[in-house]
């Protein structure tokens, strides 16, 4: 008898639960139009400062995933008592969806040029979208 008027009132406890969220402050953040401010060691996109940069290929032969290639970034011009001497640039390129972010080409960065943001929209509609060049690796996002 004792059992089974329990077992009648076994949804009361979930009620209770149920009524004691309801009078909480809810937890949810509306994305599109409101963004949370992320921790200064968020990993996110990288960063890349082109003035910075060499070009010594030390970020492409690091990375596990093969998700960095060195681009052709023009013509560099070194001026120098015996004259001018024009050597080829190259700046890292990522493949951001072969990427693990696992930060060991930032780590061993010789100029510290190559570094993470907290900027996590990256989602894209195609693999084409998930490429950055060195360009677009060097531009502020926010």
């Amino acid at each position: 008898m004792i059992l089974k008027y329990l077992k009648r009132l076994s949804h009361i406890l979930p009620l209770f639960v149920t009524l004691k969220h309801m009078l909480m402050r809810p937890i949810t953040v509306q994305y599109p139009e409101e963004k949370i401010e992320l921790p200064e060691g968020t990993i996110g996109l990288h960063y890349l400062d082109t003035n910075k940069c060499i070009g010594c290929g030390t970020c492409a032969r690091i990375c596990p995933n093969k998700a960095i290639k060195l681009e052709d970034a023009g013509i560099k011009e070194v001026k120098t008592p015996k004259g001018v001497i024009k050597r080829p640039m190259k700046h890292p390129s990522i493949f951001i969806g072969r990427c693990m972010f696992c930060g060991l080409c930032v780590e061993n960065c010789p100029t510290k040029a190559l570094k993470f943001t907290t900027f996590y929209e990256i989602a894209s509609y195609d693999r084409k979208g998930l490429f950055f060049s060195y360009k677009e690796l060097s531009k502020e996002r926010k």
